[in-house]
């Protein structure tokens, strides 16, 4: 069985703040929402009025964020023997990973895709909390 988590999360672009206390300082989401697969920043520079990657529509201002933080739900429904992983297929620069507020991995590698087993940080037949920071 698999599912895929493409589609709407909810994002909480931070400013001004360091980049490896992204998920402390990120306690509470607003209505903010970003597609996944995407990138909030797209601007690629602030002195040329080309905006090539503006596809999703996302507010300007995101392009200031330091980091952000995407959220959302997971649902797990494993069988006795049965594992649990999350695969990224890609994702840009420096993140964290969180399930149930706890960090689970790190890594420096951009657009790499990524196998973590996540069995025993996740709680069977509940909904768990997956946070990823985005420390770009």
């Amino acid at each position: 069985r698999s599912k895929c988590l493409n589609g709407e999360w909810l994002f909480m672009p931070l400013y001004g703040t360091e980049s490896d206390n992204c998920f402390i300082e990120a306690p509470n989401f607003e209505d903010e929402k970003i597609r996944v697969p995407s990138s909030f920043k797209w601007k690629v520079n602030n002195s040329i009025n080309y905006e090539p990657f503006d596809v999703f529509r996302y507010p300007e201002k995101w392009n200031d964020a330091d980091c952000g933080v995407i959220s959302r739900e997971i649902y797990v429904e494993a069988g006795e023997r049965e594992r649990v992983f999350l695969i990224f297929k890609g994702v840009l620069q420096k993140w964290k990973v969180y399930i149930n507020n706890k960090l689970i991995y790190e890594s420096n590698e951009g657009f790499l895709t990524t196998e973590l087993e996540v069995t025993e940080h996740v709680i069977n037949n509940a909904a768990n909390s997956l946070k990823v920071c985005l420390l770009i």
